[in-house]
């Protein structure tokens, strides 16, 4: 995965602040349609090969934030598991194996290791990192939390953060 990251970093970019015109642009150069759907707030997205055309499904129906995480993950799942073909579908759950490697490669690909350092200062606010990437507060505090670059303001903050 490590060495997939890098060359797509290499090729379009670290992908920082509000990265989602990067994951488009990385769909489309892999031809990859990314569609709009409304699932309510229900469904959350998918990736479907459609007759040996890839196809993301992104519920549009659910915040911005969670679109740019949706849209990372399926991008996972067609870099590491497009060769077992079908359907992968995001239903909110990271039970498989499948589904925690497209999470990892989301939370890499949209908060690298060496960005998020730069980021945290003794007076960072997981909210502010949040604002900056266009992602939700929960998932830069779970990555945060997976590099273990927590500092002592942040850490407080989480006692504030429903999980």
């Amino acid at each position: 995965m490590r060495r997939l990251l890098r060359r797509l970093n290499r090729r379009y970019g670290q992908l920082n602040s509000h990265p989602r015109d990067k994951l488009l642009a990385i769909a489309q150069a892999e031809e990859v349609s990314v569609v709009p759907v409304h699932y309510g707030r229900e469904g959350q997205s998918m990736l479907l090969d459609d007759s040996g055309r890839w196809r993301i499904l992104v519920n549009a129906d659910m915040p911005e934030t969670r679109q740019t995480w949706s849209l990372a993950h399926e991008l996972g799942h067609y870099f590491l598991h497009r060769a077992d073909g079908g359907i992968f579908y995001d239903s909110g759950t990271e039970h498989s194996t499948q589904e925690r490697a497209a999470n990892r490669f989301a939370a890499r690909l949209l908060m690298p290791r060496s960005f998020m350092a730069s980021l945290v200062t003794a007076e960072t606010w997981a909210t502010d990192i949040a604002r900056q990437l266009g992602l939700s507060s929960e998932a830069v505090t779970y990555r945060l939390m997976a590099l273990h670059l927590l500092t002592p303001d942040v850490r407080w903050f989480l006692e504030d953060v429903p999980f």
